[in-house]
């Protein structure tokens, strides 16, 4: 089911970061380019029922800088399990977007 259709509140873009700082350090980005891909493809009717492309996202994991894997690896599973693009665009605007 699309995310509207199950009811789910948009969260908290303060909420969220709060998390991801308390979790991953004040330095937590996002690439808003994968998080929006992932969210988009989460909404699609296509996406609802269909496993991630592991080996697409490996590959591109690996093409990632060392020290940004973690960041990469988080923007596919905050897209994919949130599906909200709108999060994934206010993270970048509150200063959370990765510098490529």
């Amino acid at each position: 089911m699309r995310r509207a259709r199950r009811g789910l509140p948009d969260p908290d873009v303060s909420e969220v970061e709060k998390k991801l700082v308390a979790e991953m350090g004040e330095h937590v980005c996002i690439y808003s380019d994968v998080c929006e891909k992932y969210a988009d493809r989460a909404n699609s009717v296509e996406g609802s029922n269909k496993a991630l492309d592991w080996d697409n996202v490996f590959s591109r994991y690996e093409v990632t800088p060392s020290r940004s894997k973690q960041y990469y690896l988080l923007s596919v599973f905050l897209g994919d399990i949130v599906a909200s693009p709108q999060l994934c665009r206010q993270l970048v605007k509150r200063g959370r977007g990765c510098k490529t």
